[in-house]
């Protein structure tokens, strides 16, 4: 079995988008009505793959994605 660990958001995080509209976007709150921030831990996550025995690449990257993500669709269904 391949896995993938796709990292997506960045470093430096953001809010999360949940509608948009009219009168703008509004964002993910926790309980206290505080927009919640999301930030990639790319040492976590790679650490976390190296357990696992798990491939992370950068979601971020289309080129970076694409060649890993073929590969192991590839490797899965025994065609490579």
């Amino acid at each position: 079995m391949n896995i993938l660990l796709v990292g997506l958001g960045s470093a430096d995080g953001g809010p999360i988008p949940m509608t948009k509209g009219r009168n703008g976007t509004t964002y993910k709150k926790d309980k206290n009505g505080e927009v919640v921030i999301t930030r990639r831990d790319d040492a976590s996550l790679f650490s976390i793959g190296g357990e696992i025995n798990a491939q992370y690449i950068d979601g971020n990257s289309t080129a970076g994605m694409l060649r890993p993500t073929c590969s192991v669709s590839f490797q899965g269904n025994g065609l490579a």
